[in-house]
């Protein structure tokens, strides 16, 4: 081994152990103001490998003379890391980002787990693979940031953050077999051995994406087993109708909510759950059409073994809501307007603009409709209901709620 070869080894070394030694470094910018900023700098992970390769040109020229290490360096062919740093750039850009983001939550409301544990998943599993197609490098950037945001930043232990990161980087290695033309790796030998996407997906790539799907945590163990009280439509609820007028003579039922319609992914939607909650615990609710599915898996209780949430069934339901609410209504000799019965009604198009014609057409009044109005009603028409019907947007769940129950 020559001299330069062995301080080459050396400075490599050395590099390795500066790595995991960064806390160390950060450590002495606190406790030593004074040179804060260079202890700053020698504390950045991604500092270390240059500023090494730095001093190794430096000892280069001091050993064989400034002529050779200008020549070494000039001779290096820095293609592939510049590509790689271009690629990692514009796969951190906001717009493939968002994208990437939209096509995992997109792929996993298919999978049958919850919403933070089904993207985990797909984050893992899919990104990885689409080094196939983006570059690995891409993918590393991509996969890290959207676990950043959406994992990262939650309350999750220390060894979860490690294992999630092992995993990621494992995924990553692995997911760029499936094509010739992606994975650097991949490039450095597919010309010279004669590999195309089809030779490699055939003897690699399927075996890579069962790999990275096997890699993924599963089921640990399952889940509590969950019911769902449903079937409470007109004729259910009629049968019951002595007792449920009883509970209301004694004011054992104070009011009566109608929470639910159509459902969407606009933001906003969560103030129907959020309604549900917070509604008195002398309080029934009905409730139908997808809306429902915003909260008819909490437990708010019962009244004296009547299920707090009654579920009347879809939005082609709504028919028997309004004939329990005309029944009620008349069973007491009263209006429906006349009784402690407020709506909040979950807006989205197609069929519910019929439901909602029907409930103005019997003259209901005091709808609380949202998150967003429909697209029809300008602001001369929604003046107009306004004024005959009282129809009021969805706002804040607590100012909405004291006024539907001081107008009881």
């Amino acid at each position: 081994m020559t001299t330069l070869q062995a301080i080459s080894a050396a400075v490599f070394f050395i590099a390795l152990v500066h790595t995991f030694s960064t806390k160390f470094f950060e450590g002495l910018a606190h406790r030593r103001p004074d040179h804060a900023a260079m202890w700053h700098l020698l504390g950045e992970v991604e500092v270390v490998f240059g500023f090494w390769a730095m001093v190794l040109v430096i000892l280069m020229a001091i050993v064989v003379g400034k002529d050779a290490a200008t020549h070494y360096v000039d001779s290096r062919n820095f293609t592939e890391p510049l590509f790689v740093f271009a690629i990692m750039i514009v796969a951190a850009s906001r717009p493939i980002l968002e994208m990437a983001r939209a096509l995992v939550t997109h792929v996993a409301k298919f999978v049958p787990l919850s919403g933070g544990m089904a993207f985990y998943v797909v984050a893992l599993a899919l990104v990885p693979i689409l080094g196939s197609f983006i570059t690995e490098p891409a993918a590393m950037t991509l996969g890290a940031f959207m676990l950043r945001d959406r994992i990262y930043r939650g309350n999750i232990s220390t060894k979860l953050k490690y294992a999630t990161l092992g995993v990621l980087f494992v995924n990553v290695s692995i997911g760029g077999t499936l094509t010739s033309f992606a994975a650097p790796p991949i490039l450095m030998v597919a010309a010279k051995w004669q590999w195309d996407s089809s030779y490699l997906f055939s003897h690699f790539g399927w075996k890579a994406a069962i790999a990275v799907a096997l890699a993924q945590p599963g089921f640990a163990q399952d889940a509590p087993e969950q019911t769902i009280p449903a079937g409470f439509a007109r004729n259910t609820v009629m049968g019951v109708a002595d007792t449920l007028l009883g509970m209301i003579g004694k004011g054992e039922v104070k009011n009566l909510f109608l929470i639910g319609g159509c459902d969407g992914a606009r933001p906003g939607r969560n103030y129907f759950h959020d309604l549900a909650m917070a509604t008195p615990q002398d309080s029934l609710i009905l409730t139908l059409g997808c809306g429902k599915f915003r909260f008819n898996r909490e437990d708010l209780g019962d009244i004296n073994g009547i299920p707090r949430v009654l579920d009347v069934g879809q939005c082609n339901d709504a028919y028997s809501a309004i004939q329990i609410a005309l029944a009620v209504a008349g069973a007491l000799n009263v209006g429906v307007n006349d009784l402690p019965l407020h709506y909040a009604i979950s807006w989205f198009e197609q069929k519910a603009t019929a439901v909602l014609l029907t409930m103005l057409h019997l003259g209901i009044r005091k709808i609380h409709l949202g998150p967003t109005l429909p697209q029809f009603l300008t602001p001369e028409v929604l003046g107009v209901l306004i004024d005959k019907f009282d129809i009021r947007p969805t706002g804040d769940v607590q100012e909405d709620l004291s006024r539907m129950l001081q107008a009881a």
